[in-house]
């Protein structure tokens, strides 16, 4: 089954309440000022798959009963989801996002500042007015450890060493930590039971940490649809996991070492990253760590109450593992 088509299929069991989260977001992207309300508007046309309120609905239906809080919470994730998308392309000098200019490329890096600032307070608003703090609580420590991540990735990036743990451990907290959370919103909007909600965080990091190692596989490619510049990660030499694990296999344990074997070559530096990975198979490599994740996950989801969001579960993995440009 084609990816977009397995999506939809995964949706059914939510698609009325899916449909009622569209219409219920889309009030929280309304401003009388002028400018920011262009802005807004701009996001609610170009709303992307929203993937992480999926997960919120899915996880709430497995759990339990979707409620008011299902819907605040997926409210509150995405706003705050595409508050980190606008000042990660400010902090990356980013000017492309799904095929299309980002907001720092059309209104340059100040504004885009004040309108990552405003989404934050947005979401950080829809639950409080919702009178839901332990939503609140759950979010605010995924995005403490989004920071603490991108932080990490900086710090090693400046390091020759090359390290895979520390790679796992930056995307775990950068990109796993908010799907994380998002399992536990999700679960925490529709039961009670603590032991539930926990497990519920172990299967969205897992979702996070597959979305993640596919994205950056995605990177690597030099005709780019993903709405990310082509070979952005590669000329800012971002030593992700498909050229760690070619690293390896070539026995480079220095990222000095690469670079001066690319300075050497007369190929432009993404197509020979791209010749060197195939090379020593950290394509294939990857996608066999992706397919890993996306086993221990699936087997993982034996401990949730058997539902059709369940099965639905199980088909959004296999979606996030198979999704393609």
């Amino acid at each position: 089954m084609h990816p977009e088509d397995l999506l939809i299929k995964i949706k059914k069991p939510v698609q009325e309440e899916i449909r009622g989260f569209e219409s219920y977001f889309a009030k929280q992207l309304q401003s009388p000022v002028p400018l920011l309300g262009l802005i807004l508007n701009r996001f609610a046309r170009n709303k992307g798959k929203q993937i992480r309120p999926l997960v919120i609905f899915l996880t709430a239906r497995m759990c339990g009963n979707i409620t008011q809080k299902t819907y605040v919470a997926a409210a509150m994730v995405e706003l705050l989801h595409i508050a980190t998308l606008v000042h990660d392309d400010i902090v990356d000098e980013a000017y492309e996002r799904r095929n299309q200019f980002s907001i720092n490329a059309l209104w340059k890096s100040k504004k885009a500042v004040l309108i990552g600032d405003y989404l934050l307070s947005r979401g950080l608003l829809v639950a409080l007015e919702n009178e839901a703090p332990e939503l609140l609580q759950i979010i605010a420590r995924a995005v403490s450890q989004m920071s603490e991540g991108e932080l990490m990735q900086y710090s090693t990036s400046r390091k020759n060493e090359i390290n895979i743990p520390s790679y796992f451990e930056v995307i775990r907290k950068k990109t796993a930590s908010f799907f994380s959370a998002s399992s536990e919103c999700g679960a925490a909007s529709a039961t009670s039971d603590n032991n539930l909600i926990q497990k519920a965080a172990t299967l969205g990091e897992w979702l996070g940490m597959i979305f993640q190692i596919k994205d950056d596989l995605f990177d690597y490619q030099i005709v780019n649809k993903s709405g990310k510049p082509s070979g952005n990660d590669l000329s800012n030499m971002k030593f992700t996991l498909p050229l760690l694990y070619a690293m390896e296999e070539a026995g480079m344990k220095k990222k000095s070492a690469l670079l001066a074997l690319a300075r050497k070559s007369e190929k432009p530096l993404p197509v020979f990253i791209n010749e060197f990975i195939a090379l020593y198979h950290g394509f294939e490599d990857t996608g066999r760590k992706i397919e890993e994740l996306g086993q221990q996950a699936t087997a993982f989801l034996e401990d949730f109450p058997d539902n059709e969001a369940r099965e639905s579960f199980a088909g959004l993995i296999r979606y996030l593992i198979s999704r393609s440009l």
